[in-house]
């Protein structure tokens, strides 16, 4: 299988199934996510705050977002502003609760 097959079991799109994965694999914004820069540091320190990602559509936000729960072990829920209703809101803050 290479990246442009799809198993029979997954469907999820070109885009998802190369999406990167770790820090080290996240390409941009190198002076922050570099090995011994400041958001590296952070993720590695599991000292991370709260933050905003802003930016154009498709820059690499959800990614980033993606990789810094996963790195640091943390629960991590991606909505879109644009699909996503204030019941969807509400599911996941119970869920946090």
């Amino acid at each position: 299988m290479n990246l442009f097959e799809t198993p029979q079991n997954q469907s999820s799109p070109l885009a998802d199934r190369i999406r990167p994965n770790t820090l080290a694999d996240f390409m941009g914004q190198e002076h922050l996510t570099g090995k011994d820069k400041p958001l590296s540091i952070l993720i590695h320190q599991d000292s991370t705050n709260s933050m905003i990602l802003c930016g154009n559509p498709g820059i690499g936000k959800t990614t980033l977002a993606g990789i810094i729960a996963k790195e640091t072990k943390h629960h991590f829920v991606s909505l879109s502003a644009v699909t996503a209703g204030i019941k969807d809101v509400k599911e996941i803050i119970a869920t946090a609760k």
